[in-house]
């Protein structure tokens, strides 16, 4: 579990599993939990808020221009390459330092269908950018370099994706668990009904139900949480426009 308390704590699914099996009465029965941790995951996309998602970043290694992308990811931020250069000291040896350089990702099929050539830039355009890749593209799990890089270029990425534990299983707000054992129970009981085949039509129900509720109640949540987000941002962003004017903000 997260050290972290609050509305951010948070659980890995293993816990939500084992809540499931208690739910069914099936606790000493393991061999249900592959399924039941597939569901988990159908329910946490189900769900769709940005609560599910957080920024992270990632150094990875090129090899054959390609590198695989971190479990989780979702959404690709931004990214830089680490490039080494030389130095001459005024002592007269060479020293080797490292700098990142800003590079553009491009989704270049999308753009070519939309007939949109697209023009690389440098540092003589004043943009920042340099001549040394053209762009990345994600294709499947992977970044893809366009241009020849050698093997072993590191590149650092900032990227949106699913928060996981050290075992690469996936970590959920604890809000989420009761609705996310809901939608499990909901499926359990569809795919195995002669569990209990004089109530199960009746548990499958309950459970439908109860994970509808619970998702319009977790959607209500993050659009609350959303809004006092935004609201904090605006009133800081408003703060700083006062002050830089030199007048009292309005209570």
């Amino acid at each position: 579990m997260s050290n972290t308390t609050g509305y951010n704590s948070t659980i890995s699914i293993d816990q939500v599993i084992s809540s499931v099996q208690a739910d069914l009465g099936i606790m000493g029965d393991n061999s249900f939990s592959v399924v039941i941790e597939k569901w988990i995951n159908e329910a946490i996309r189900h769900t769709g808020t940005n609560q599910l998602f957080v920024k992270r970043p990632a150094i990875l290694t090129l090899q054959d221009g390609r590198a695989c992308l971190p479990v989780g990811f979702r959404k690709l931020l931004g990214i830089r390459a680490k490039a080494p250069y030389t130095i001459t000291t005024p002592g007269g040896t060479e020293e080797t330092r490292i700098r990142y350089l800003p590079m553009l990702y491009l989704d270049t099929p999308f753009l070519n269908e939309c007939g949109v050539t697209v023009t690389e830039t440098n540092e003589q355009h004043g943009t920042g950018y340099r001549n040394y890749l053209s762009s990345f593209q994600i294709v499947g799990n992977d970044i893809v370099a366009n241009g020849n890089v050698p093997d072993g270029t590191e590149i650092q990425i900032s990227y949106l994706g699913f928060s996981v534990d050290e075992d690469c299983m996936l970590l959920i707000h604890s809000d989420f668990e009761r609705a996310l054992s809901a939608y499990a129970r909901y499926k359990f009981w569809t795919a195995f009904p002669e569990k209990k085949p004089q109530f199960s039509m009746t548990l499958m129900q309950d459970a439908k139900r109860e994970w509808i509720n619970q998702k319009k109640w977790l959607k209500a949540l993050a659009t609350s949480e959303e809004f006092n987000n935004n609201k904090y941002i605006i009133r800081q962003l408003a703060k700083a426009w006062y002050v830089a004017q030199g007048v009292n903000m309005p209570s």
